[in-house]
């Protein structure tokens, strides 16, 4: 019998393995949480931080959180992750084939997101060096 998402696919072996995304949901959440060490201890030095705290009256914000924003939205990201792994893990909805279907799908989608804002943040972390290096 094979799982059926929306109505539009259907596939024999289309299952989603909870305990390796638990694991996967923890480990992106340390490796954004390094990335963030990385850059504010490594990139940034304590006045550098300082300055971007300070409130930009020009464009109404603080550069700080405008820093730190990219972090939040990836571990909110796994987070989400290791959420509907928990909900999936517990099987309260297990006798309901589309809404595990739907947790499968976001289970998926969610990772995919994650891996890109991994990347996105790696490139940041690297972009913040090289203009380190030209200061």
């Amino acid at each position: 019998m094979g799982v059926v998402i929306f109505g539009i696919m259907q596939h024999p072996s289309f299952t989603v393995n909870v305990s390796s995304f638990a694991t996967v949901a923890i480990t992106g959440l340390s490796f954004t949480l390094a990335l963030f060490i990385a850059t504010a201890k490594n990139i940034f030095d304590t006045e550098e931080l300082k300055m971007l705290l300070q409130y930009d009256r020009k464009n109404n914000t603080f550069l700080f959180y405008e820093l730190i924003g990219p972090y939040i939205f990836t571990s909110l990201i796994w987070l989400i992750i290791g959420m509907v792994v928990v909900v999936k893990f517990s099987n309260i909805f297990s006798g309901i084939i589309v809404l595990n279907s739907i947790l499968d799908f976001l289970i998926l989608s969610f990772f995919v997101m994650g891996l890109f804002n991994l990347f996105d943040l790696i490139v940041s972390n690297i972009q913040d060096l090289i203009k380190k290096i030209d200061r």
